[in-house]
């Protein structure tokens, strides 16, 4: 790096390939990012950069080692400047061996593919003629097994190449499998090391098991084997349900998509937890995903301060405006600043026409949580706040006590110094209430309780104190009860802080009182969990359950997490709200179960509702592609109009090895197409297609697995 004006003036390059890769990466988690975390070792370019050197009259050598991956031309660029004078100069020059090797492998494949490799032998020894007894060899790492010979013996005329082929069968060993090429002629060697990235045929999956029990024993079933890379086992526990909070956090961390919502309650309970020494989350990892959080909000801020789902968006959505601002409120009041101009500038939102509605106790839930936010920025919405309770005893006088809007309603009086009024309103809040859902409004199972808890604690702390166990499972039961999404995770999560710092217990006495061992056929072993607020431990992949030990029967909240890729391809498939097909089909659109290498196939997703649902918003259709093949980028452009697609998606994240399509399912067979192309010869593997709303668990589908012949052309 220089200091001088036209190394200043041009752009930096890092910034540039950040905003023109697909979906934008910020250099985060790949799991967490939708990539295929299977990195492949890659060349790194030939470039060499001397630095500012010395001149003279004198001829100097300078060196610089060419890597032996390297053929072909070479420029060699040199700038002087003295007291009176510049000058440069530049020649090329053409780096050969006497063997050129020119691989072709397979960007990643999946265990149980049998593929072809090939490599190009150019014969390039001036005056050799014709090169004989040129040995070529392959050697591979410990991920892949050799069906072909491995050595073959080759003659090539000088200036001519050969190819030759290698059969190769994927093991179950994941990672960055090595392809070495290595040719012996005339007492020299000559080698080419490739990398492809070897990858599971399903995608990462987080699952939490969670409860409470006081009984003298207790038996957690661990059913799920996973690969052992990126495999995550672990419990926590605790005599209050911040061990919860644990899982819930590596289910966000590994979170695949990332919309307004889901970046902002990935980067929530970071800030949070901070303080709780038991996460181990450090000010620099606090700062970072900060930073990144406000790089993802400033690319989708509108003009009118709100905040988009996605990038290049000028509409902004209500629900995650508000969230960012609740975020950056959080964050200011712990001394980020950094985003200040953000929040000034989205608050001129929160005051706008856009949020001042109450056609739906939903709309009136966002006026509320607006007017909340306001308050805590200093500002007082008195008559925006007097409007809207005159609203809600006409429009809803019988629901909207047994809604969050009484909650965020409280908590603004409470701000205000109107305690009388706070008081009141919280206390009549029924929490039995039939709770009026609707995802489209963020408003799912869990958002409910777990904001009231976290209101509750910060505001109204006294009506806490009394509350049991048995009413902080009840809360928490949409999210303990398997119905985790981001947005009631991060909430439960910043509840469950709040709750804790409020009761201030820690649970040394369930470590000395109570013992947990992971069990298996024949055996068990003891578990020693560590921790102050709560306490957590791993256990090991041969464990088939947890037991708990209890004799003196504690409130014990435990929560098992298993995350990671399934070994065994899905043996049924899942319609639950959804229905997901894939066909791959040739260019006359006839589906098609083998394909000759270099040629093209369309790849059909079609999906729909199921049960009378009607219509779903924010669905994620995942496609990993099968070994061997890559996505013609063209075909994702202008889907309409270029292949007849009559599902309009929302946003696409076109990866190496996956297509990810976000939008609305409708009840009418909608579909997606897109093509690909086959760059290997073999049989592939071909994972099964998956569906998923992104805020209601219970909707999902899954087809199953199958096989792609590509032939010899």
């Amino acid at each position: 790096q220089t200091s001088q004006i036209l190394d200043l003036l041009l752009p930096e390059l890092s910034i540039f390939e950040a905003l023109s890769s697909p979906g934008g990466d910020e250099g985060g988690d790949p799991v967490a990012l939708n990539l295929n975390p299977f990195k492949r070792r890659r060349d790194r370019p030939v470039v060499f950069w001397s630095g500012v050197l010395k001149a003279s009259e004198k001829e100097q050598i300078f060196h610089y080692e060419v890597p032996d991956y390297f053929n072909g031309s070479m420029r060699l660029m040199a700038v002087a400047a003295g007291e009176e004078a510049v000058g440069n100069r530049a020649i090329a020059t053409t780096i050969r061996g006497d063997v050129v090797l020119s691989p072709n492998v397979p960007t990643f494949v999946t265990p149980g593919d049998e593929f072809e490799v090939s490599v190009g032998v150019s014969n390039t020894s001036a005056g050799s003629k014709v090169g004989k007894d040129i040995r070529l060899s392959l050697e591979t790492s410990a991920h892949l097994e050799i069906l072909s010979a491995r050595e073959s013996i080759l003659e090539i005329k000088e200036g001519s190449e050969k190819a030759q082929t290698f059969r190769l069968r994927a093991k179950t060993m994941l990672g960055s499998a090595s392809i070495k090429f290595v040719v012996n002629w005339k007492g020299k060697t000559t080698k080419s090391v490739t990398d492809l990235s070897l990858r599971p045929a399903v995608p990462f999956m987080t699952e939490l098991h969670m409860g409470l029990t006081h009984d003298a024993n207790a038996k957690l079933d661990v059913t799920r084997k996973m690969h052992p890379e990126f495999r995550t086992l672990s419990l926590s526990a605790s005599e209050l349900p911040i061990s919860l909070a644990d899982g819930l956090m590596k289910y966000l961390e590994k979170y695949p998509y990332g919309c307004t919502e889901q970046i902002i309650s990935i980067a929530f309970p970071t800030l949070v937890l901070s303080k709780n020494p038991d996460f181990k989350i450090t000010q620099d990892f606090v700062r970072t995903s900060y930073t990144t959080t406000l790089k993802t909000l400033r690319r989708r801020t509108t003009p009118t301060g709100g905040f988009g789902l996605w990038d290049n968006t000028e509409e902004g959505f209500d629900f995650p405006t508000l969230y960012a601002v609740h975020y950056l409120t959080e964050a200011n009041d712990m001394g980020l600043s950094e985003g200040r101009d953000l929040l000034d500038r989205s608050l001129q939102y929160l005051k706008s026409e856009s949020l001042e509605k109450a056609g739906s106790i939903h709309e009136a839930r966002l006026w509320a949580y607006s007017l909340y936010l306001q308050t805590r920025n200093g500002i007082v919405p008195k008559k925006s706040l007097e409007t809207l309770r005159g609203l809600l005893n006409v429009n809803y006088k019988d629901v909207w006590r047994g809604d969050l809007t009484a909650a965020y309603l409280a908590s603004t009086y409470m701000l205000l110094k109107q305690n009388d009024e706070a008081n009141a309103v919280m206390k009549s809040w029924k929490k039995n209430a039939k709770a009026d859902l609707d995802w489209n409004f963020f408003y799912g199972p869990g958002v409910r309780e777990t904001q009231y808890l976290y209101l509750a604690s910060i505001h109204f702390p006294e009506i806490l104190k009394d509350m049991s166990a048995e009413d902080l499972s009840a809360m928490l039961a949409p999210v303990m009860n398997g119905g985790y999404t981001t947005t009631n995770s991060s909430y439960a999560i910043l509840a469950l802080d709040a709750y804790v710092k409020v009761r201030e217990l820690s649970g040394s006495s369930l470590v000395s009182d109570a013992k947990f061992l992971e069990t298996w056929k024949g055996g068990e072993k003891i578990l020693a969990l560590t921790g102050k607020t709560f306490f957590k431990t791993p256990f090991s992949e041969k464990a088939d359950s947890i037991s708990i030990r209890n004799p003196k029967k504690l409130n014990v909240f435990w929560q098992t997490t298993g995350a990671g890729f399934d070994l065994s391809l899905p043996v049924k498939t899942i319609e639950s709200g959804l229905e997901i097909q894939r066909e791959y089909l040739d260019m006359a659109k006839k589906p098609a179960t083998s394909v000759k290498n270099g040629d093209e196939l369309w790849v059909r997703l079609r999906t729909r509702t199921t049960r009378d649902r009607g219509a779903v918003d924010n669905v994620a259709l995942v496609d990993l592609l099968p070994g061997g093949f890559e996505v013609v980028m063209d075909s994702i452009r202008n889907t309409e109009e270029n292949n007849g697609s009559t599902f309009s998606p929302r946003s696409v994240d076109i990866r190496e090895d996956r297509v990810v399509v976000f939008g609305t399912v409708k009840s009418e067979m909608s579909e997606y197409l897109y093509k690909i192309k086959a760059t290997n010869t073999g049989t592939f593997v071909v994972p099964p297609a998956f569906a998923e709303s992104m805020y209601d668990r219970d909707i999902k589908a899954r087809g199953l697995a199958g096989k792609m012949k590509v032939d010899k052309p």
